[in-house]
């Protein structure tokens, strides 16, 4: 029992100590299931274990959502671009109409 409770400390850290950046996650996740595998087995399980897969999903969200927050970005300079020249137009770009 108390070996468990120290491998799930272990998790809970790693995930706890990930950076934000691509692969940090996986990496963590990696370390994670070979504390838990050691604490508990004796030994490393080198093959991808569910923390790894976690970690891996957690990265491409990740990537997803800072591909996702660019793009707002590029859409909202597009928009106020925009607004800019509709406003010079109807002024006919004299800022005191």
């Amino acid at each position: 029992m108390q070996r468990t409770v120290i491998a799930l400390s272990a998790i809970i850290a790693g995930f706890s100590l990930a950076a934000c950046t691509a692969g940090d996650a996986e990496k963590a996740g990696e370390r994670a299931d070979s504390a838990y595998e050691e604490a508990v087995d004796g030994q490393k399980d080198l093959t991808d274990g569910p923390l790894e897969n976690a970690g891996e999903a957690i990265d491409r969200a990740a990537g997803d959502a800072k591909e996702g927050a660019s793009n707002a970005g590029a859409a909202i300079e597009r928009e106020a671009n925009q607004a800019k020249e509709d406003i010079n137009k109807a002024t006919d770009g004299d800022p005191k109409t």
